[in-house]
């Protein structure tokens, strides 16, 4: 008998110094980030955003170097832009910018600069940001819409992508020679300061995109997003976003393989909303930061 008791007060002090299990599995959900698929589909589906931003950067560099006054300006432009690579014009309207391990290429479709009207640009290699494409037509294409506005269309092209966009989206947007690429279709239209920017006349390099396209993984994994408010950011010409800066707008994106549902909303305050209808139904709404923290209330 009296081991019993003994037993029993010792059952009774181990659930004394226990959390209520009830109450513990209510704080585990709780930390469970319900909105982290929703996240990422549109992590991808930016990671397209600015793959077509850099890759105008870019060009628009090249642009500048081919559209110098004089040989000293020139001169100054590769100073600026290709300290430690080499510029020619390898073959008619195939332009490269090279070093011993790199190499870019672009070729002046319409023979014009980016200044000109009709000009249209095939982007052969730009090693940082796309794997090197089968064939001419996965390549992408700047068209010149008009003065500062431009289209970006990639068709088939691999894209690096991270495989953690949970870093943030300030380093999984911009990084290169990632670990895995995916296939894009897109068409992008970019409105911008360019000649301002290039002219010393504005602080930052500032891009409004509107557009649409998939993002294809596999059979389970096929996006499908849409820029509803155009959105806005912020860059230098190393093709990175303005540090400190944000994007601003609206993008609604649908996982067709599965029907989930994602639309994001990129606010000024460095708040990006989104807002999940998953698989199993309803709408879950989460909160996040560019630099890929949940801020969501708990």
């Amino acid at each position: 008998m009296r081991k019993l008791q003994h037993i029993i007060l010792g059952v009774a002090l181990l659930m004394a110094g226990c959390e209520d299990p009830i109450e513990a599995d209510g704080a585990l959900i709780d930390s469970f980030d319900h909105t982290l698929p929703a996240y990422v589909m549109m992590s991808h589906s930016m990671k397209a955003v600015a793959a077509a931003s850099s890759t105008l950067i870019h060009a628009c560099n090249l642009n500048e170097w081919l559209s110098a006054e004089n040989d000293e300006a020139r001169l100054a432009v590769e100073d600026k832009y290709y300290p430690y690579l080499k510029v020619r014009e390898v073959e008619d309207n195939l332009w490269d910018i090279y070093s011993a391990d790199y190499r870019e290429s672009y070729y002046l479709a319409s023979g014009l600069t980016l200044n000109e009207e009709g000009a249209r640009w095939r982007i052969h290699a730009l090693p940082t940001i796309y794997k090197p494409q089968p064939d001419d037509l996965a390549s992408p294409v700047i068209t010149r819409l008009a003065e500062d506005t431009f289209e970006v269309t990639l068709t088939n092209t691999n894209i690096w992508f991270g495989s953690n966009p949970q870093r943030g989206l300030y380093q999984y947007l911009f990084e290169g020679n990632a670990s895995y690429c995916t296939c894009v279709n897109a068409i992008f239209r970019i409105e911008s300061n360019n000649g301002a920017y290039r002219k010393g006349e504005a602080e930052d390099l500032v891009f409004s995109i509107s557009g649409e396209g998939t993002v294809w993984g596999n059979s389970q994994y096929l996006l499908r997003f849409e820029i509803d408010e155009p959105i806005v950011m912020h860059f230098n010409t190393n093709s990175k976003m303005v540090e400190g800066t944000v994007g601003v707008g609206v993008m609604s994106i649908a996982n067709t393989a599965n029907s989930e549902r994602v639309t994001v909303t990129m606010s000024p305050y460095n708040a990006i909303v989104i807002d999940y209808e998953p698989q199993s139904g309803g709408t879950l709404r989460g909160f996040y930061d560019w630099a890929g923290e949940n801020i969501s209330p708990r």
